[in-house]
């Protein structure tokens, strides 16, 4: 496994080419990662421990035959919230410990368990419409790709109305194809996905990305108090936190692929940590 050492060097450097200026706020990427990976020091394996087991409960609720999917939902917004109060101990360092991921379902798990409920339905419905615009422009650009090298299948999709003519690209997984073409071809597949398949609604969950951590910091707080404080923290910030959102999901690909799934054991706990850390930076703005 890699060592903890490495790892902080290997996120320093991924992110250090990325520097956001703020004048107000130390928000840059690089200083979000540098306090993050600061917090973190010598409290890796607690949290890999505790976000693995947490991850491992998670994931044999939900394997509950007919009735997984209702209880993994049922959990899903109190364990957010434990997992929020965790986060916040670390970079308070305000000894966090185990029992800290039990303290959405001791506290206010009502209220919880309903903001979970709300912002998922919100996301999902506002997160379908942008889909749609996405799927849209990445359709045109799908269309523009087919015109720039395989001009004959694009005639004969806009002429014909040959939708087979679509699949020609696809033919490039094969040993005859050319490997930069095929490269080419797969790269733009992965950023298609991504910007159509994720990002709509990573854009729609922005405005509610701090309902958790407000909760976890306010146990008699409402469902719709924290959603509503949330819109008003995220005001002048949701750019800076799509951002951030983006760079993580990039290095979760990345530490997927050349890591075989072992880095996430790292990651998990610094995506938490690091929005903590935005949070931290931006509450006392409201």
């Amino acid at each position: 496994m890699l060592k903890n050492g490495k790892v902080n060097q290997l996120f320093i450097l991924i992110i250090n080419f990325n520097n956001l200026k703020n004048n107000k706020l130390s928000l840059s990427l690089n200083s979000l990662f540098k306090e993050t990976l600061f917090s973190l020091k010598r409290k890796w394996f607690q949290a890999i421990c505790i976000f693995l087991v947490a991850g491992i409960f998670q994931g044999l609720i939900q394997s509950i035959p007919a009735v997984g999917g209702i209880l993994g939902f049922i959990i899903s917004g109190p364990i957010t919230v434990g997992y929020c109060i965790y986060s916040l101990n670390i970079i308070n360092d305000n000894f966090p410990k185990v029992e800290n991921i039990l303290d959405g379902f001791k506290f206010n798990f009502g209220n919880n368990l309903l903001a979970y409920l709300i912002i998922t339905l919100i996301v999902i419905f506002v997160g379908f419409l942008i889909l749609f615009v996405f799927c849209s422009i990445n359709f045109l650009l799908f269309l523009l790709y087919l015109d720039f090298f395989f001009s004959q299948s694009f005639e004969a999709f806009t002429l014909n109305y040959d939708w087979n003519a679509l699949l020609t690209p696809f033919k490039l997984f094969s040993f005859e194809s050319d490997f930069f073409d095929l490269i080419f071809f797969v790269l733009f597949l992965i950023v298609s996905f991504c910007f159509s398949l994720i990002i709509p609604f990573i854009i729609a969950s922005l405005p509610y990305s701090m309902t958790f951590f407000i909760m976890a910091e306010d146990y008699s707080i409402d469902a719709w108090e924290a959603i509503q404080k949330s819109r008003k923290m995220m005001k002048g910030f949701k750019r800076k936190y799509l951002i951030l959102q983006i760079v993580l999901v990039i290095i979760a690909v990345l530490t997927s692929i050349f890591t075989v799934f072992i880095g996430l054991l790292w990651f998990i706990p610094l995506s938490y940590v690091i929005t903590a850390v935005f949070y931290n930076q931006i509450k006392n703005r409201v």
